[in-house]
C-alpha cells in the first residue's frame, strides 16, 4: 500500500494500465458493500483499498478525505414542535375521516 494524492490518481491509474478513472465524488460508507465499507473504514486520506470486483469489472477506491457527519442534538424548543405538529396532523387526519364518513354523495 503506498500514500497518493487525489491529484495523483490518474497518473496512478495510467501507470497501472487502467482504462479510465472515474472520480465518484463525496459517497456515504453505508453506500459500499460490506467488504469495501470495512476496509474503507479504517483507511486514511491518501490511501487505497485493494482491488474489487464490480458488474463492469476491477476497481479500487483512493481515499481522498474523510468527514464525519456533524449530528446536532435536537433542544427542547425543537422537539415541542415536533410533538405539536404531530398531534396537529393526527386532529387533521380525525377530522377528514370524520367528514368523509358523514359526506352524502348524491349520483344522479
Amino acid at each position: 500500500d503506498q500514500n497518493f494524492s487525489c491529484d495523483d490518481a490518474g497518473t496512478v491509474a495510467e501507470k497501472a494500465g487502467a482504462e479510465g478513472r472515474l472520480d465518484i465524488g463525496r459517497i456515504r460508507l453505508r453506500t459500499l458493500t460490506a467488504d469495501v465499507r470495512r476496509e474503507a473504514e479504517t483507511m486514511s486520506p491518501g490511501e487505497t483499498t485493494s482491488v474489487f470486483h464490480m458488474s463492469d469489472g476491477l476497481r479500487a477506491l483512493l481515499i481522498c478525505g474523510v468527514t464525519e457527519p456533524q449530528v446536532a442534538e435536537p433542544n427542547f424548543d425543537d422537539i415541542l414542535d415536533q410533538l405539536e405538529q404531530q398531534r396537529l396532523s393526527m386532529i387533521a387526519r380525525r377530522y377528514l375521516r370524520d367528514i368523509r364518513r358523514d359526506a352524502i354523495i348524491d349520483y344522479r
